[in-house]
């Protein structure tokens, strides 16, 4: 009988992205395949040649409860804002958002297996009351995701599903898929994750020397009010440093309010494989997606780490001596955030041609090792047998939406 997967995913291109070669290569074994997720995570999905259904988000991105969470997030310690953050977005937002939806897809579609990014619990708690596996996919760290915060975050939801009080142990249970590298999971069981590379990042036979450096902040922060000028700063100093720029500012930025010189570009989107093949460098915000495009593609790195999993990512590549890691200067202002508009680092451009001259001067030393450890991982075919041996969770009457 033909199995069926149902992938689950919030928005963005660092959740949707890491489900794909799953997906795609359970279509491949002739499984039947859906994939559900926010109405704008359709493109890259069906590109992928992935069924795609949109699910109804009731707490968008422009929801104002999300502006009010980033608005405290500043006076949050900073040890307390990884917790704060999945909590109160992943856990609370995101799942509220997305519950409805989801439990009517499995209702409807009857998967016998659910795979859902990591943060993503609306897919979990649906496959619990279903009594079906679920399996957990990292794009990041596969201890940084916060379970504690999503499990204070789902609690209320949980109980009105009628699903037992257990902390973080549904979290625990679900198997744990990841891309990256188990030598950076400091303090986290290699055994009890499976380890996927992805293949659309693989390194070119030869790196050109004088190809353009790739700047990424990631999709989320396209939409935030410092943005501009932080991808700007960062324009300047590859220039500055005599390089050309390709910049990617996504959907919510217009390209053509950027200064850029003769040889460098700016666009929404791009194949970020492609790019960064014909890369000489990148300069990311340290997404768990684009940190792993780059170590797959063995680019070295500069990271400008902002919020969620970015400062935990550039920590650890900082500490495995595979990256060079620039603090973007005074914290930027978050949506909700009504105090004075604060500056970015004036001196940010100087300081990126600083580490652009380090960069190309002496390769980060750990990244040869990154890469190999990334490229000696199982193939997304692994990821099947996973899914047949998913346990199950038990099943539970709740409430009908």
């Amino acid at each position: 009988m033909t199995r069926r997967l149902l992938l689950t995913s919030s928005s963005g291109a660092g959740h949707v992205m890491p489900l794909m070669p799953i997906a795609q290569a359970a279509l491949d074994a002739g499984w039947s395949v859906l994939f559900a997720a926010p109405a704008e995570s359709a493109g890259p999905v069906e590109a992928g040649g992935v069924p795609f259904q949109s699910l109804h988000n009731e707490v968008p991105g422009d929801d104002p409860r999300r502006g009010q969470v980033y608005g405290q997030l500043a006076a949050v310690p900073k040890a307390e804002q990884g917790f704060f953050f999945s909590r109160e977005i992943f856990g609370r937002l995101n799942t509220t958002g997305l519950l409805t939806a989801a439990r009517e897809v499995v209702r409807a579609w009857r998967p016998d297996v659910i795979v859902s990014d990591a943060g993503e619990c609306a897919g979990g708690l649906a496959a619990e009351e279903a009594g079906i596996g679920w399996v957990r996919v990292h794009p990041g760290l596969s201890g940084s995701d916060g379970d504690g915060g999503l499990a204070a975050g789902v609690a209320e939801l949980r109980a009105e599903l009628g699903l037992p009080a257990d902390g973080d142990g549904f979290l625990r249970r679900a198997p744990r898929i990841a891309y990256m590298p188990a030598s950076l999971d400091a303090g986290h069981k290699a055994a009890s994750v499976l380890r996927l590379r992805d293949p659309r990042y693989v390194p070119p036979p030869q790196r050109a020397p004088d190809g353009p450096v790739f700047v990424t902040l990631g999709t989320e922060a396209a939409g935030m009010p410092f943005f501009h000028d932080l991808m700007q700063g960062c324009i300047d100093g590859v220039e500055q440093a005599g390089r050309r720029c390709i910049a990617v500012v996504g959907r919510h930025a217009d390209p053509a309010t950027f200064r850029r010189a003769t040889g460098s570009s700016v666009t929404s989107w791009v194949d970020q494989g492609a790019e960064l093949r014909r890369a000489s460098a990148t300069i990311c915000h340290g997404g768990s997606g684009s940190v792993l495009a780059a170590l797959g593609c063995a680019v070295p790195m500069i990271i400008i780490p902002l919020f969620a999993d970015q400062p935990a990512n550039a920590d650890a590549l900082a500490s495995a001596r595979a990256a060079l890691v620039v603090d973007p200067g005074p914290r930027p202002r978050e949506p909700g955030d009504a105090s004075p508009p604060r500056q970015l680092d004036p001196q940010l451009p100087a300081r990126l041609v600083q580490c652009l001259g380090d960069l190309y001067g002496t390769e980060p030393a750990g990244l040869a090792a990154l890469h190999a450890e990334l490229a000696a991982h199982a193939a997304p075919t692994a990821a099947l047998d996973l899914l047949v041996t998913a346990p199950t969770g038990a099943s539970v009457q709740g409430p009908t939406p």
